[in-house]
């Protein structure tokens, strides 16, 4: 829309003016030729009505004179006005003038609204390019800063990186901490962890202080877990709750009231624009109304001259069929006040799909307030449900339509999480079954979710289907787009060693556990650990079968080793 090269509807070549186009386009519509003939001709009847509506009666009057020779006669005519036998024919093309005129006013008003819409749409789409290329280039110039400016902050890094290897390098032995016992293994077998050897931490409680604080030992033992499948996962909107903001007509925006990452309840303003297309529609609404005020007079006219014809007949006064067609033409116009009125509706239809209501109408019909009709245009969009903002295409003055997305409001209250298992592992993967979902800004929290559908295909490079978990998310914690680990049942069970999940403590971000190695000396030990069931956590290394870990009280002992707490305190 808006291409110069058409008029929209017409299919007709325009000018470079909206005149030139304007008389293109009545030059080619040929019902607007045809309502001009029809004027034309309806004139002309009405003229022949007029001039054969009084025949002239001759009232002669004279002598006449004998002679041998000649004879003389002479006589005088007089026209009389008897009766005018053309009235019914002359009110009737009046009417049809009317009628005609009121076509081709019609015709003409919407050749014109067409070519005004068509040079609007034009102004509208050179704008919006005008806007665009103005924000790619500042984008390209923005773009351009920052790569100069990370360029200049890597050198610099570079070189910070040298100097603070050579500085570790000399001052290592200086500033290494000292353990307090003997070496146990070497970390950094896994990839990420720090390689240097760790030293066995313990502490002492003594007993009074312990059992103040309710410091319970628990043995390690074996315990049957049932096995899971572990995969890795993606945390994503359900699409069904994304709501993508689109207008329903063209506009310009005279304010946002939101921001990204705004949270918004349902009907909350979101961006308020001046309405382009319901500016027209009201419009074609007024233009309507008027038609319908037009064809109600013809159909007055119509049914004053069917009554009139109808008495004259009585009295043999009038043909019978001139009254036939007078009564034809007065059903015809009541045909007509019936179309006006469909669309004096369909306008109204329109109107109301943009938010006004029906007191609007009524005040826009009335023509009391003159200036109600262009204040009205201006529309505010409102949030279809409630959510969060997690997209933003908008700007103050911006030129819109509805190919343009606005906003996009996302209801978080439920997400998904995307989890990609192997193809060999689909065996476990069953419709409904319940899984665990874990995230590292939680550690030791778990999260419950529910399978609800299985991939139906196979990505070529990675060899896995997608297998999407439904999760309840009330509080907002798992945030779109984070990774999680997915832990789905496989239905076999094992024997592990394991603890209550009561004994581990994360203590720069490592699990740990504490170990009682006498009645008052503790060791705080790294563990890895796997599975979870019933309380009870699987203990993949670090520990020994019946080994004593500290489970209630653990927060106390964990503060007691770093030192926020004296343990010679009692």
């Amino acid at each position: 829309m808006g291409d110069l090269s058409q008029v929209p509807d017409l299919g007709l070549p325009i000018g470079e003016t909206s005149s030139d186009a304007l008389r293109l386009a009545i030059e080619r519509r040929p019902d607007l030729r045809a309502a001009a003939a029809e004027v034309d001709r309806f004139a002309a009847e009405n003229r022949w009505h007029r001039a054969t509506s009084s025949p002239a009666v001759t009232v002669a009057a004279g002598y006449e004179r004998d002679g041998r020779d000649q004879t003389i006669v002479a006589r005088m005519s007089v026209p009389l006005m008897l009766f005018n036998r053309n009235q019914a024919g002359i009110l009737r093309s009046e009417a049809e003038i009317r009628q005609a005129r009121n076509l081709y006013e019609a015709l003409l008003a919407e050749v014109g609204l067409q070519v005004q819409q068509a040079f609007n749409a034009v102004q509208v789409n050179r704008e919006r390019v005008e806007y665009i290329r103005t924000r790619q280039v500042r984008q390209a110039e923005e773009a351009s800063r920052v790569s100069q400016g990370a360029g200049s902050k890597w050198r610099g890094s570079l070189v910070a990186l040298m100097l603070g290897a050579s500085f570790g390098y000399v001052a290592y032995p200086w500033i290494a901490p000292q353990a307090s016992g003997p070496f146990v293994g070497v970390a950094g077998e896994r990839d990420g962890e720090d390689p240097r050897p760790v030293p066995v931490r313990t502490f002492h409680i003594p007993l009074g202080l312990q059992q103040a604080n309710a410091v319970e030992p628990v043995a390690a033992e074996v315990r049957e877990f049932e096995s899971y499948l572990r995969v890795p996962g993606n945390v994503l909107p359900d699409q069904k709750r994304i709501s993508r903001i689109r207008l329903l007509a063209r506009g310009v925006v005279d304010r946002v009231f939101v921001q990204l990452g705004d949270h918004v309840r349902d009907g909350d303003p979101l961006v308020s624009y001046d309405n382009i297309d319901l500016g027209l529609a009201i419009s074609e609404f007024l233009v309507a109304r008027a038609d319908l005020r037009s064809v109600r007079t013809t159909v007055e006219v119509k049914e004053s001259l069917f009554a009139r014809s109808r008495e004259m007949l009585a009295v043999g006064a009038v043909a019978r069929t001139e009254h036939d067609v007078l009564e034809s033409e007065y059903r015809s116009a009541q045909h007509l006040v019936e179309s006006a009125l469909a669309a004096v509706a369909k306008f109204e239809e329109q109107i109301h799909r943009f938010g006004l209501s029906v007191e609007d109408l009524e005040r826009l019909a009335g023509g009391s307030d003159s200036g109600y009709h262009r204040t009205v245009s201006h529309s505010i969009l409102r949030a279809p449900s409630s959510g969060i903002v997690t997209a933003y295409g908008v700007a103050h003055g911006e030129v819109i339509d509805p190919f343009s997305e606005l906003l996009t409001v996302t209801d978080t209250s439920e997400v998904w999480v995307l989890a990609d298992v192997k193809e060999r592992d689909l065996h476990a993967v069953r419709v409904g079954k319940e899984v665990t979902i874990r995230v590292a800004a939680y550690p030791g929290e778990t999260f419950k979710g529910t399978i609800d559908y299985a991939g139906d295909t196979i990505d070529e490079r990675s060899r896995a289907a997608h297998v999407r978990c439904v999760t309840g998310n009330r509080d907002g914690r798992l945030k779109l787009g984070i990774f999680a680990t997915v832990d789905i049942p496989s239905g076999e069970s094992r024997h592990s060693l394991a603890v209550p999940a009561a004994a581990l403590q994360d203590v720069s971000e490592r699990r740990v556990v504490f170990v009682r190695r006498s009645a008052t000396e503790f060791e705080r030990r790294e563990v890895d650990t796997g599975l979870e069931s019933d309380g009870w956590v699987e203990i993949l290394s670090g520990l020994a079968p019946g080994e004593a870990v500290i489970a209630r009280g653990s927060r106390f002992v964990k503060a007691v080793d770093a030192g926020r707490l004296d343990g010679a305190r009692i």
